[in-house]
């Protein structure tokens, strides 16, 4: 079952990746592009959300802080690689700020930044990291 659930949500953060592969070579981004590609971040964030729910099962309930909380578990039971620490917790505080829409903080600069990130270093860390645990 475990497996089944991991490689669905790998599955589906692939297909979002691809979705930002077709925008983020765009020259100029519009608002509706910056909104766009953020809301797909903070998607891709929430697929891997998923999968670190399934490996971390009843270990985190769901309050204020579970968010946090979640991540802190998955990467203290090994589910998140070192190296991608940091970028994860930015990665969460980042879909907070879009999930809030705070827009004057959603700036193309930085969600040209974290579309990057999620291309060329989360999701081929994540998915070989990950295959381990299917």
């Amino acid at each position: 079952m475990r497996r089944k659930i991991i490689e669905r949500e790998l599955q589906k953060i692939t297909i979002e990746v691809d979705s930002l592969l077709s925008r983020i070579d765009k020259p100029e981004w519009d608002n509706v592009d910056i909104a766009g590609v953020a809301a797909l971040i903070a998607s891709i964030y929430s697929g891997y959300e998923s999968i670190f729910r399934n490996l971390c099962k009843n270990k985190i309930q769901k309050h204020e802080r579970w968010h946090t909380e979640l991540l802190d578990n998955a990467i203290t039971e090994g589910f998140v690689p070192h190296e991608l620490e940091a970028i994860l917790r930015d990665m969460l505080y980042f879909r907070h700020i879009q999930r809030n829409y705070y827009g004057h903080e959603l700036k193309e600069p930085n969600v040209r930044q974290k579309a990057n990130e999620v291309v060329s270093i989360i999701l081929p860390a994540m998915t070989k990291h990950l295959q381990q645990f299917i």
